[in-house]
Parts: C-alpha cells; structure tokens; sequence
C-alpha cells in the first residue's frame, strides 16, 4: 500500500482529533487556555505536515539513497518541544528549565534527522548525540519538573501564599 494514503488517513484523523481538542476551549477555564493550546496545536501541527506529504512534498534522499520524508522531522521538531513545554507548564517548572529541556528535545530531532541523512559511521553520531540530547530531556521531567510539581501540589494542600495548582494552570474545573 502506498504511504501517501497512511499519510491521507493519519491527517483526516488528526484533523479529526484537532476538531474534539478544540471543542474543549468551551469546556476548559479561562486561566488553562494558554496550556490548552499547547495540547490542540500538536495535532493540528501534524495535519499540515501528514497532509502535505501525501502530496510527498519534502521527500529527500539520503546519503544511502534511502528516502527519508523531512517534513516528519519538521513536525517532530515543532510537536516534540511542545509536548516537553506542555509537561512544564502543567508542573510549574521554571522558565529556564523548560527552556533548556526545550533545546534538548529540539536537539534531539536536529541530530536524529542528521543522522537519517548520513551514511554510517556518521550515521551513528548522529543518533548517539540525539539520544544523549534525549537523555537530558529526561533529566529535567525527572528532576526539575517533579520538584516543581511537587512543590505545587504542597502549596495547594498546605494554603501557602505561594504558587498554587490551580495558578498554575492545572484545574480542569
């Protein structure tokens, strides 16, 4: 079966899926719309993308002669971050630490493509720098986005005058 029809049905379906995340703005408070988004864009972003390759705009080959569809890269690189700054902002993780787990998982797509591009052994730094970009994007989730999720959640049980779970954007009420 030809890949453009997958790519036909994957953006009819996504589209589809931006149609119900975004009937959620009726539904979803004022104060959680700059969150919301972030979770509609996504989908909306991997429309355009699925829908222009099925027109196999962005078809490239590689240094192997394999074919690689870069614009997947394109929506990676635009949809991954946004998933990463997604889990920050529903933490209530600083700005500087999803900044830099921002440009790590963007890293991580920039090395991987490189990587796709490339004959071996290049290749493999390019996927081993990707992964270790990776590695860092799991460090932050783990670390910074925990603690400040936690501290979140101490501050909405303990009545502190500090940042609450619902200033930061995560009720859904």
């Amino acid at each position: 079966m030809d890949v453009t029809l997958w790519y036909r049905l994957g953006a009819i379906g996504m589209a589809l899926g931006t149609l119900v995340l975004a009937y959620g703005f009726r539904l979803v408070p004022r104060e959680n719309y700059r969150r919301y988004a972030v979770l509609v864009a996504v989908p909306l972003i991997a429309v355009g993308a699925y829908v222009l390759m099925s027109l196999e705009v962005g078809v490239l080959e590689t240094q192997t002669d394999a074919t690689v569809f870069g614009l997947r890269y394109v929506d990676w690189l635009l949809t991954t971050p946004l998933h990463v700054l997604y889990l920050g902002l529903l933490a209530g993780a600083s700005r500087g630490d999803i900044g830099k787990s921002l440009a790590l998982m963007a890293g991580t797509i920039v090395f991987g493509f490189a990587g796709a591009m490339v004959a071996p052994p290049l290749k493999w730094v390019g996927f081993a720098a990707g992964a270790l970009a990776f590695l860092g994007v799991v460090y932050y989730t783990v670390t910074s986005f925990e603690q400040a999720a936690r501290g979140t959640e101490r501050s909405r049980y303990s009545g502190s005058s500090g940042r609450s779970w619902s200033s930061c954007g995560s009720s859904t009420r």
